[in-house]
């Protein structure tokens, strides 16, 4: 059997999602520079979450600001803190 696969960045929830019958869910995080950014993990067998540290802090959400000094991965955090708390 073949399913899809990503490298744990940019996709990697939707792979999972897909190939796993899971299911996505939404959060409102802050981003890299503390901007408010739509966010989102997956669920597979309502027991295992699957986090996409790029659905907070990947660099498709830096744009043009590449002050890695400044940046932060707090969202990830309250991603992983969301899915502790269900």
């Amino acid at each position: 059997m073949a399913i899809s696969v990503a490298d744990g960045g940019e996709g990697t929830v939707d792979s999972f999602v897909h190939s796993l019958s899971g299911e996505k869910k939404y959060l409102t995080v802050k981003g890299p520079f503390n901007n408010t950014v739509n966010s989102f993990y997956g669920i597979i067998n309502k027991s295992t979450a699957i986090i996409e540290m790029a659905a907070a802090a990947g660099l498709p959400l830096v744009g043009d600001n590449k002050d890695a000094g400044n940046a932060t991965t707090y969202g990830v955090g309250k991603l992983i803190l969301d899915v502790a708390k269900k």
